[in-house]
């Protein structure tokens, strides 16, 4: 039992997620050194502090709940909270915790690991942000855009203009490709510059007649290029301005 306690402190002291566990009376039994690093305060600190007394203060009355449900026997799985930490930083943490039961099965406490998340959160909210100025940008512009998903051809995304020109929302168009659009030899065609884009990975500058919804055809210069996301996904971008006018 010693040697197989001692393995097992042995790898929860050397692991880089927080390993805590806590007796009956909240009081905290054993912490391994990776909270020491995640928050900056000392393991006696921790002693002496209860786990709320760090938490954030959005987080606190939610925290609360789950910590008397813990006690009560509960568990919980991927539970995101955030902390502050000694220095004053905000980090989130992804936690699982349960019941601690002692060889009869009476509970004698709870423990928990929690895992550090702060630069995963980071990332999703600089992406979202970023997502959020491409929206405000397009739907702002006079040009009409738009995405298609190549593995599919439905529309994955149309700014303002587009709503407005071809009177159609983002909603129903999302489930519709070209050929539910336009007469099949427009749709044919449109779909020969996607083509010829998604074949080069080279942007294209091209001329297509399309019709409004009340049929008549109107003459677009048209950009055409591939947009890689992050995550490696591809969508066929495009931006037309109508020149029929001009034309």
């Amino acid at each position: 039992l010693r040697e197989s306690e001692r393995k097992l402190r042995l790898i929860a002291d050397n692991t880089t997620e927080v390993v805590l566990a806590y007796n009956m009376d909240h009081r905290l039994i054993y912490v391994n050194p990776a909270l020491e690093k995640l928050t900056g305060y000392t393991v006696a600190e921790l002693q002496e502090a209860n786990f709320i007394n760090w938490l954030h203060p959005e987080d606190e009355a939610r925290m609360m709940r789950w910590w008397e449900e813990l006690f009560a026997g509960k568990s919980f799985q991927g539970e995101e909270f955030r902390i502050v930490t000694k220095d004053g930083q905000v980090k989130w943490c992804l936690g699982s915790w349960g019941p601690l039961y002692d060889e009869s099965g009476r509970q004698i406490g709870i423990q928990g690991r929690d895992r550090d998340i702060t630069e995963r959160k980071r990332s999703e909210e600089d992406l979202r942000e970023s997502e959020e100025r491409f929206t405000a940008f397009m739907n702002n512009s006079p040009i009409v855009a738009w995405l298609k998903d190549p593995a599919t051809w439905t529309f994955r995304y149309i700014n303002n203009a587009f709503e407005e020109v071809f009177d159609i929302t983002r909603e129903v168009i999302t489930k519709k490709t070209d050929f539910d659009m336009w007469p099949e030899e427009i749709a044919r065609q449109l779909r020969e510059n996607d083509l010829r884009v998604m074949s080069s990975d080279k942007p294209i500058q091209t001329s297509e007649d399309v019709p409004l919804p009340d049929g008549t055809v109107h003459h677009w210069l048209v950009f055409k290029f591939l947009l890689h996301t992050p995550s490696g996904k591809r969508f066929l971008a495009g931006t037309a301005v109508d020149i029929t006018e001009r034309k």
